[in-house]
């Protein structure tokens, strides 16, 4: 048996495949952990593999019965978070054992004794006690065949782990063979390679005059502006023999084959948490108090889930619309998914109720309820252990599944083991962040005819032309023991632990850096990058000691430009410079809603781009499922309030605003408001609790005052005002006005309630005459009442004033009586403009003037409307500049429209 051994080897090392016929007969690669799996399979020592997490859960349950009867000089750190103490302590502890640490020595510090009695209560092994106990094994006897060669990736033993060394050594004595690695350089003599070859394996002693290279084109630097640019050209590359790549980011260079059509080389996410493996994190947080609804949302929208998709895409569409959970819509959803999978012979509704109640938990103010996170993570772990084995041929979902099935089962064993029925929130979310540590997760597999991509450690084999695709950023490996002081290494030396040194640790590690170089026969190309990820990089090591020791560095250097790409010229589109209009062809009048509402009409007017797109084409962003801004949010709740607490008499809506506020406010906030319950909008919630409650109160001062009783609040309406000729096709308009009163004659008086920053908006509304929402309001419910209406008003709020163009209202200290520039009557206008933007768009012309000041010289809706007729209202423009479409700057793709 011949073994390939490098310290730090993965299956995807370098190998030349050529000069073994492409047969790998009696050859393996290994690392040292995958040696001690290969010398207990020939022992026959059955070994146990645990998840990191399950360990960590472990170590902390066996630290805790320490800490639950001492005080020591971990106990300040452990009340904060015990759990990130207990696996510092536990990556102490693997260090110790792979030194050849016991706890039965004699332990020459506090921190180790407390380590020793820890060891006492745990039981859950790693892969540092296989490695110890193995070496016992070697002490008696050699399982590897006879003859069986060991060819190690190093010039000396002094390069490896001690605990590498005391495996070889006891191998090399009981039989078998170790050969190291030739220390010459392998380039040809006299070439630029060869001479950096042997400056690099002579490290310990520094050239004592400057090397001077002669270009001859086997070392080469290739810098580029950005790391990508470097990807985007090596990719270009045509392929050569016996040509290797290494690059530490094989996923960027992975995702540059894929843009660019090639076959991937398989890579790895380092230090991540793929979309899978977030289930973990997500799900915990829904255990916080107040309930974060926007993480609520996220759960729902994660690709893979306990709850069925169509349901949870359907709740999540309801929170964001609604602007919370516990509202009739969100029971409406359930109740209908049930009656729908009852038809179709689905799940029953205890399934579908249990389902929710296991993976929507309910949050308590008052803590954890202990039992109810050990059921959720119970059912989310076996939910996770099913979908492992389940996924076919996907092994990237299928060890996200098993990550999220460990994290489970070891934060499950903590919260088990603690006394007490419910848990603080923080502690729980600090024991599930210690334990959520990042991963690396297998991304794209290697496919056919693809360039051999690896680390720079990972070369078995010479190759001919090695290209080094980001020698940058290189980051330090350090010392596994380095938490240990002099004297602790001095007394367990002593006992017969085996330690690093120093000096040779970092020869260890340069050597390690350095292995591309001499392992390279015609070229060595390093590639450089002054960016990656729109960042600065650093100097590699290497390219520093270039710099240092050969005189003639530029002239190996180059700036390599990819070649131009295929381009097809495309024509040209002005977007509202040259022309306003753009053109529908086959435009039918028949595909005009029949139903209007005061929004619609005002988008049609000022916005007719944006109405075509939603109102005619349906061109809606149905998929965003981000929340509303907070003040739509207020604005939401404001409107609910009044609807519950405006009801009765005036000393009625009194007695509500004092007695149920609080309340209903409450009620309406996890219905339709639940972002306000998130941590970092306490304060706005807060102030905008006083802020309603105080505008409230004035506007029930304003009503008394002005002796008007309120008949209804959010009152439908709706009727038909002759926006065309046609009585039969005329649409119909809807809408709800925010509050319809009454005057001791029985009058009408209509308010419309806005919650806005804004100071003048609608105070200048009724000054220029255009406010169309009032006046459309007016003319339904007159036509619906057949009462006078005697007034309309806005009331704005949180500045609670009240602005109206009537004279009827009486003034008070939070009302102002607006006078308007005229006192035309809108409603023609509005007919008028509708006809006007109805029959553009029937014969396919829609303007889009947006953003830019109004000239009257293009647009046709303003020359059509000279001041002596006035006959459509004016465009929506301050400062002369029409504000912005919704559709044309492509907003709706961002999301941001519902």
């Amino acid at each position: 048996m011949r073994i390939l051994l490098g310290q730090h080897f993965t299956q995807n090392a370098y190998i030349d495949l050529k000069k073994r016929d492409n047969i790998m007969y009696d050859e393996c690669i290994a690392n040292v952990d995958d040696l001690v799996n290969l010398l207990n399979l020939q022992l026959g020592i059955h070994t146990t593999e645990t998840t990191l997490a399950e360990r960590q859960a472990a170590y902390h349950n066996a630290f805790s019965k320490i800490m639950a009867n001492e005080k020591n000089m971990f106990s300040a750190s452990w009340d904060k978070n015990s759990l990130g103490v207990s696996n510092e302590c536990l990556k102490w502890r693997d260090a110790l054992v792979d030194c050849g640490w016991r706890a039965d020595m004699n332990q020459p510090s506090e921190r180790l004794q407390l380590l020793a009695k820890i060891e006492k209560n745990y039981s859950c092994k790693s892969q540092a006690d296989n490695r110890a106990n193995i070496i016992s094994h070697l002490e008696e006897s050699n399982p590897l065949p006879a003859g069986s060669v060991i060819n190690v990736a190093a010039f000396s033993a002094d390069e490896l782990s001690p605990i590498t060394q005391k495996i070889l050594s006891l191998l090399e004595a009981k039989g078998t063979k170790i050969v190291y690695e030739e220390k010459k350089p392998i380039a040809q003599s006299s070439t630029d390679l060869a001479k950096i070859q042997e400056m690099i394996l002579n490290s310990d002693s520094a050239p004592k005059n400057k090397i001077d290279l002669s270009c001859d084109g086997t070392l080469e630097i290739w810098e580029f502006s950005t790391s990508l640019d470097a990807y985007r050209y090596i990719a270009s590359l045509e392929r050569r023999d016996s040509e290797l790549f290494i690059c530490n980011n094989n996923k960027s260079f992975d995702n540059v084959q894929r843009m660019m059509g090639m076959p991937t080389s398989g890579s790895r996410m380092n230090d991540s948490h793929p979309l899978i493996a977030q289930l973990f994190m997500l799900g915990i947080s829904l255990f916080d108090y107040p309930f974060n609804i926007r993480n609520l949302v996220s759960w729902l929208m994660m690709p893979d889930h306990p709850i069925p998709s169509k349901l949870r895409k359907s709740l999540a569409k309801v929170i964001v619309e609604e602007g919370g959970y516990e509202n009739e819509v969100y029971t409406e959803t359930i109740n209908n998914y049930i009656k729908e999978e009852s038809e179709n012979g689905g799940k029953s509704r205890d399934k579908i109720i249990n389902c929710l109640t296991n993976f929507i938990p309910t949050p308590h103010k008052e803590g954890v309820v202990k039992h109810e996170i050990l059921n959720f993570l119970i059912q989310l772990s076996n939910w996770c252990g099913e979908k492992a084995n389940t996924t076919e041929r996907n092994n990237i979902k299928r060890n996200q599944f098993y990550k999220v099935y460990g994290l489970c089962q070891a934060l499950n064993s903590i919260i088990r083991d603690y006394e007490g029925e419910t848990i603080p929130f923080v502690l729980i979310n600090s024991w599930a962040a210690s334990l959520y540590e990042h991963t690396d997760f297998s991304l794209y597999e290697s496919q056919s005819d693809s360039r051999w991509i690896i680390n720079p450690y990972d070369i078995i084999d010479q190759a001919d032309h090695v290209i080094w695709s980001d020698c940058y950023n290189y980051t330090a490996a350090k010392q596994p023991t380095e938490f240990l002081n002099a004297k602790e290494i001095s007394e367990l030396s002593s006992q017969g632990c085996y330690f690093w040194n120093n000096k040779k640790f970092n020869i260890s590690t340069m050597q390690n850096v350095m292995r591309p170089v001499f392992m390279a026969k015609k070229q060595l190309v390093l590639v450089t990058a002054k960016q990656d990820k729109n960042e600065s990089t650093k100097k590699h090591p290497l390219i520093i000691r270039l710099e240092e020791t050969c005189s003639s560095i530029n002239k190996i250097t180059k700036r390599p430009v990819t070649a131009p790409t295929e381009v097809e010229e495309i024509q040209i589109i002005e977007n509202n410079h040259s022309g306003v209009n753009f053109a529908i062809n086959k435009m039918k009048e028949e595909l005009m809603p029949n139903k209007e509402s005061y929004t619609s009409l005002d988008t049609l007017i000022q916005y007719p781009f944006d109405y075509v797109m939603d109102k005619v084409l349906h061109f809606r962003d149905k998929a965003s499922y981000e929340m509303d801004p907070i003040d739509t949010v207020k604005g939401n709740v404001v409107h609910a309030v009044i609807e519950h607490l405006f009801i009765g008499s005036n000393n009625d809506i009194k007695d509500n605003i004092d007695t149920k506020f609080d309340e209903v406010l409450g009620k309406i906030i996890k219905e339709h408001g639940a972002i306000l319950l998130l941590k970092e909008n306490i304060l706005e919630a807060k102030m905008f609790r006083e802020d309603l409650k105080e505008n409230l109160e004035i506007l029930l001062d304003i009503i008394k005052k002005n002796n008007l009783t309120v008949v209804e609040s959010e009152k439908k309406v709706n009727g038909k005002i002759s926006l065309i000729e046609n009585d039969s096709d005329d649409p119909e308009i809807n809408g709800f006005v925010d509050m319809l009163l009454k005057t001791q004659n029985g009058d009408f008086v209509v308010f419309d309630f806005k919650w806005t920053r804004s100071k003048n908006k609608y105070k200048s509304l009724l000054e220029e005459n255009v406010s169309l929402q009032l006046a459309i309001y007016e003319k339904l419910v007159k036509m619906e009442t057949d009462k006078n209406i005697l007034a309309t008003a806005y009331f704005t709020m949180p500045k609670h004033k009240l602005y109206t163009t009537s004279d009827f209202l009486l003034d008070t200290a939070h009302m102002e009586r607006v006078k308007p520039l005229n006192n035309d009557d809108l409603i023609p206008k509005i007919i008028n403009s509708y006809r006007y933007r109805r029959n553009e768009i029937c014969r396919g012309i829609i303007s889009t003037e947006e953003g830019y000041p109004v000239d009257e010289t293009i647009l046709d809706y303003v020359k059509n409307t000279p001041p002596e007729k006035k006959n459509l209202v004016p465009l929506d423009e301050y400062e002369k500049i029409h504000s912005e479409n919704l559709y044309s700057n492509f907003k709706c793709f961002k999301g941001k429209l519902k």
